[in-house]
């Protein structure tokens, strides 16, 4: 679900989307469309995040207008170790989303992650 993040007397004026709290990234598409539709502003958040997530969200964010986007989480600015690359907040508080393909993160370091809980076998 989407969290309100300011409301007045005329009702909301925007979101606080949490892709992960909806289902992904195909539905928070449909739920921001809809948003910047009813012309409401849009933060992009999620639930605690790394590297992968701050990557997605900026690029999530990169696709939402310019005059519709509050702001977007910096997860990765505070989580440590990086377990892969992703745009990292400048001088100027912004980000700058990244050309590398699908969700805009680099290599993970698979030996950061540890011992997987379980393996299936087919």
């Amino acid at each position: 679900m989407a969290d309100l993040v300011t409301a007045h007397a005329g009702g909301a004026t925007g979101i606080n989307l949490k892709p992960s709290r909806v289902g992904g990234f195909t539905k928070a598409r449909i739920l921001r469309d809809a948003a910047v539709a009813l012309g409401m502003n849009i933060t992009v958040d999620d639930t605690w995040g790394c590297s992968l997530l701050t990557a997605q969200n900026v690029v999530f964010a990169a696709s939402t207008p310019a005059n519709r986007l509050r702001a977007v989480d910096a997860y990765a600015e505070w989580t440590e170790p990086m377990i892969a690359g992703c745009p990292r907040m400048g001088k100027d508080g912004r980000f700058q989303p990244t050309e590398l393909p699908g969700n805009g993160y680099g290599p993970i370091k698979i030996e950061l992650l540890g011992e997987p809980l379980f393996n299936l076998k087919a």
